[in-house]
């Protein structure tokens, strides 16, 4: 799609191919939560020489020349990698992946040394011809090359960003709630100041950029709303349950799963880990291994009685066309004029119940029914199980589960905060940034996000875009020499 030459394909050298389960790319840290980046560039391709030989010309023979299967790294140091990306034409584009940083002040300083070595290796693109080996970056100390005969070959990006970037973070399953209150609208009647602290985070997580992010951000935030609104009718009904209130964990679990539940009965053009903007790493079965005890165990209560009943409220039209009172008064017209597309979710129907892959100029080897053995039922009745069927190790359909790709890909693993308490860790997709700052917006976008997740795990009063608390900011500002 993107190339204008063919490359051929390598075979496949990872360990799923061999039919043993591929640990996952992302380190975890054993003593706090961590943060992490990745930006695509699709504006480069990256190849292998078949020799030193043809490595030597210029420009190098990119009909001859290979492409890497994804994950491949090929330049690495302390703090980053660059690494292969795959393409849908099969090709393979320049992705750069952080380490996990620690939530801390260390962290926060390793980070902007990364973003340092960013800046580095753009200015080398920029400056370079079509072509780049990658042993002109070990040249200028960025780092150890791995794969000797890779390069890069410039392709046009067309209406395509030059970046394309996403943060993973580990946060506390009891902060998702408030996550969806800043960056989607309508889970509550909002100040104006409340409104123009929120504002800047929500154009970073998409908003106003296309017609689907706005939906999606209407969605993300009313479901905060009908969450606690079907926690309070759950409450009433008999039998309610035998402790006053819900924890924070439950709140933010059923959000979660609700944008899932949402998101999911849309139709899904592109791949199916795209349906949605947040996209858990951790499954579902150890977020509800999360809640409190004594939620854990009414819900797994008579076979799961009770979390069933609890989703019926969720899920039923009546609750799902519920208003807010303040919805007409709301301070966005956005939210104002939002009438929700999904009027009310079966739970014998499918997951995807529209389908995947709609985009057949890109995806007609596949048929849009592939992922329709997942049924919603059987993905909530199965969590307090401890089994995330919406994950590639579970999905009830074997030929189909690789499709899900890193959806639950992290299975139980976690982050582990400062206080011992283990933190899901989830991929943020799709970030923004007004496109005239360029590189530069996407160096001062990661420091602002990792601020801002930083202080909701600590329960800091902190909004994306604004100035970064005193806490990380004990230090002067970073040179190019410092990396």
């Amino acid at each position: 799609m993107f190339a204008e030459h063919t490359v051929v394909n390598r075979k496949k050298r990872n360990a799923t191919s061999q039919g043993v389960e591929k640990s996952p790319p992302r380190l975890s840290c054993p003593i706090q939560c961590a943060f992490g980046y990745e930006m695509e560039m699709p504006g480069w391709h990256t190849c292998e020489a078949p020799d030193e030989e043809s490595l030597g010309q210029t420009p190098i023979p990119v009909e001859s020349s290979a492409c890497f299967d994804k994950g491949e790294v090929l330049l690495k140091n302390r703090l980053i990698e660059m690494q292969a990306d795959l393409l849908i034409d099969c090709g393979s584009d320049l992705e750069i992946v952080s380490k996990p940083f620690e939530d801390s002040p260390e962290g926060f300083l390793e980070l902007q040394q990364s973003l340092l070595m960013v800046r580095k290796i753009f200015t080398l693109l920029e400056n370079s011809s079509e072509q780049v080996r990658m042993r002109e970056f070990e040249a200028r100390d960025l780092g150890e090359v791995v794969r000797p005969r890779a390069f890069l070959h410039r392709v046009p990006v067309f209406k395509f960003r030059e970046i394309n970037a996403q943060v993973t973070v580990g946060l506390r399953l009891s902060r998702f709630a408030d996550l969806f209150r800043d960056f989607g609208i309508g889970a509550e009647e909002e100040t104006g100041r409340q409104y123009e602290r929120r504002r800047p985070g929500r154009i970073m997580s998409g908003l106003r950029s296309a017609k689907m992010p706005f939906l999606k951000h209407l969605i993300t935030g009313n479901s905060v709303f009908l969450v606690e609104e079907g926690l309070r009718k759950f409450w009433i009904t008999r039998p309610c349950p035998p402790f006053p209130e819900p924890s924070k964990e439950l709140v933010s679990l059923l959000c979660l799963m609700l944008v899932y539940l949402s998101f999911g009965s849309m139709r899904v053009s592109i791949y199916p880990k795209a349906f949605t903007r947040y996209l858990m790493r951790t499954d579902f079965s150890r977020l509800f291994e999360s809640l409190p005890s004594h939620e854990k165990k009414l819900f797994r209560r008579e076979n799961g009685k009770h979390w069933m009943r609890l989703f019926e409220i969720l899920l039923s039209r009546k609750h799902l066309q519920t208003k807010p009172p303040y919805k007409q008064r709301h301070i966005d017209p956005l939210f104002r004029d939002f009438i929700s597309p999904v009027d009310e979710l079966p739970l014998q129907a499918p997951f995807f119940s529209k389908g995947v892959y709609h985009n057949r100029q890109l995806y007609f080897q596949h048929p849009v029914n592939l992922l329709d053995k997942l049924t919603r039922k059987d993905w909530i009745a199965n969590i307090p199980l401890g089994v995330d069927l919406l994950t590639e190790r579970c999905f009830p359909d074997r030929t189909a589960a690789s499709h899900l790709e890193s959806l639950g890909e992290f299975g139980v693993k976690a982050d582990r905060l400062e206080d011992g308490e283990l933190a899901p860790v989830f991929e943020l997709r799709h970030i923004a940034w007004p496109s005239e700052y360029g590189l530069q917006g996407f160096i001062e976008t990661m420091r602002l996000l990792f601020a801002y997740f930083y202080a909701l795990n600590r329960g800091i009063d902190y909004k994306f875009g604004e100035p970064v608390p005193a806490v990380l900011t004990g230090m002067d500002a970073l040179q190019e020499t410092d990396v």
